[in-house]
């Protein structure tokens, strides 16, 4: 006793994604990604899809999409991260001042 969805079913789950004109099956590259095609594109004159026939190309991208995986916060750190520019914003110094780190700390006895 499953669901039947129709094939509008996902284009509708998918709507606000910016890659919802995309067809399925295409890659779309992260920012590292993205950034280091461009560079190795600029560096050697060869296409993207030059670039990815060549092993140790194909590695360099491979690793900056990792890389660009990696960077992803959990809620907690963009909680933290959220918390410290509130602080930074409310006292107008950096964040490693004394008077920063001191509203960061109620702030964060605040949320807990």
């Amino acid at each position: 006793m499953g669901y039947n969805y129709d094939d509008n079913y996902w284009d509708s789950r998918i709507e606000g994604s910016k890659n919802r004109n995309v067809p399925r099956g295409v890659h779309i590259m992260g920012k590292p990604e993205a950034k280091v095609c461009r560079k190795l594109m600029a560096d050697t004159g060869l296409t993207e899809e030059e670039l990815r026939e060549h092993k140790k190309y194909r590695k360099l991208l491979s690793e900056a999409q990792k890389e660009g995986e990696k960077a992803k916060l959990n809620a907690r750190q963009k909680k933290k991260r959220d918390l410290m520019k509130k602080a930074t914003k409310t006292t107008g110094l950096a964040k490693e001042h004394p008077d920063t780190k001191k509203v960061y700390a109620e702030l964060v006895d605040e949320w807990w």
